[in-house]
């Protein structure tokens, strides 16, 4: 008993959190971080060229803008103008983003699987969508607020996500599910 106990306490007190300040500060952080740590945004980011936060290879996480901002240029460099980007990871989770603005895509998830999004805003990413979902399945989204997009929540061949209490006003198509969602 007491070796798994002392164990399991040793894996309990693993987890760490990591403070960040910037895209790529944020971005290398993310990248350092091992399961069940969490990466905390202790100030807001603006006038962001380009990506800003890319969570790499990274699984099993969570990233917490504490309710800063994260805002763009609001000049579309093209689907490479992303807030926050998750490719091909899972079981990660975003929270307390308050204003993720001015950028192409606001949240873009491919090929990522079981994560979670909770209490974000997406405003003005006018270029195009605030949260994209492709490829991306058993995802779960609650509390996000997609407002002034072309397409505030856009999924494309993704199934099995749920969505709870979502907010889209003034989008010029609020969600649109396409080919096979």
């Amino acid at each position: 008993f007491a070796i798994v106990f002392v164990i399991l306490l040793s894996n309990l007190s693993s987890a760490a959190t990591r403070n960040c300040w910037s895209c790529s500060n944020c971005t290398a952080e993310i990248g350092n971080a091992s399961a069940g740590d969490i990466v905390q945004l202790n100030q807001s980011v603006s006038n962001v060229s380009g990506a800003c936060i890319d969570f790499g290879s990274t699984s099993n996480i969570s990233f917490n803008c504490q309710t800063n901002a994260i805002g763009g240029n609001s000049i579309s460099e093209g689907s490479s103008d992303v807030g926050i980007t998750l490719s091909s990871v899972n079981n990660n989770t975003i929270r307390n983003c308050n204003n993720v603005s001015q950028f192409y895509y606001g949240i873009y998830l491919s090929s990522s699987n079981s994560n979670t999004l909770t209490n974000i805003s997406l405003v003005n990413n006018n270029a195009d969508t605030g949260i994209y979902l492709t490829f991306s399945n058993n995802n779960i989204l609650t509390n996000v607020t997609a407002n002034n997009n072309p397409r505030g929540i856009y999924i494309d061949t993704s199934t099995n996500n749920t969505f709870t209490n979502i907010t889209t006003n003034s989008n010029t198509v609020g969600i649109r599910l396409a080919t096979g969602s």
